[in-house]
């Protein structure tokens, strides 16, 4: 039995029905299995934006709160001191030099800035507290917004805290003033019934006077 070409230069099937690759088919398969050896044993490498850091973590903040120093002169309008902790923990597997800065925010677009922190050297799963001391301006009433940033070579992480300043001293300072006030006007108030008191008794001590003397003069004398 003899055998069938297909199409010259693809395929050729036998008289048993097998089919066998033709050359030029055998050589194409071997390019590409050269192809794809040399791929696997040389794999790409994305390309990474210029100054990125390949270390995984960062700057991660586990505690914020704003301390109040205290003092007896805050409570009477007198300038605030307090103090802004915030604490940072290095999440990555490398050295992180940071530094803190803050701002205070009373109305919707008027800030002050505090005084930034010293750069720290953060290593890596440590946890470090950065402190920024700051007053308050003087008569400061009600909440005041600190918003600021930690920032690295790397990152930049935002924070925001607030805290209040109620000066109950001047209240009570106007309580007592008001007392006073009450009390002298309530003292004033009664010098001025009592005047008038006596001056009504007078008045009425001159009248009856008066009104019996007519009497007297009116009245017939005997012989």
């Amino acid at each position: 039995m003899g055998s069938h070409r297909g199409e010259a230069g693809r395929a050729q099937v036998t008289s048993n029905g097998r089919v066998r690759t033709a050359p030029r088919a055998c050589l194409l398969v071997l390019v590409l299995s050269l192809v794809g050896a040399f791929v696997a044993a040389h794999p790409a490498t994305a390309a990474s934006p210029a100054g990125a850091d390949q270390q995984q973590g960062g700057l991660e903040i586990v505690y914020l709160a704003v301390h109040d120093a205290g003092g007896l002169p805050a409570l009477f309008g007198a300038s605030a001191e307090r103090t802004l902790r915030v604490t940072v923990r290095n999440t990555s597997a490398a050295p992180i030099k940071a530094v803190a800065t803050a701002r205070l925010r009373a109305g919707s677009s008027s800030t002050t800035p505090i005084r930034p922190s010293g750069e720290v050297v953060i290593r890596p799963d440590e946890t470090v507290t950065i402190e920024l001391p700051f007053q308050l301006d003087t008569m400061a009433i009600g909440e005041t917004t600190v918003e600021g940033e930690v920032t690295s070579t790397r990152e930049t992480v935002a924070f925001a805290a607030t805290t209040a300043q109620w000066p109950w001293g001047l209240a009570l300072i106007a309580i007592a003033i008001a007392g006073l006030l009450w009390l002298g006007i309530r003292a004033i108030v009664r010098r001025w019934r009592r005047r008038r008191e006596g001056l009504a008794a007078l008045q009425d001590a001159g009248l009856h006077g008066r009104c019996h003397a007519r009497r007297r003069m009116a009245s017939p004398r005997g012989p």
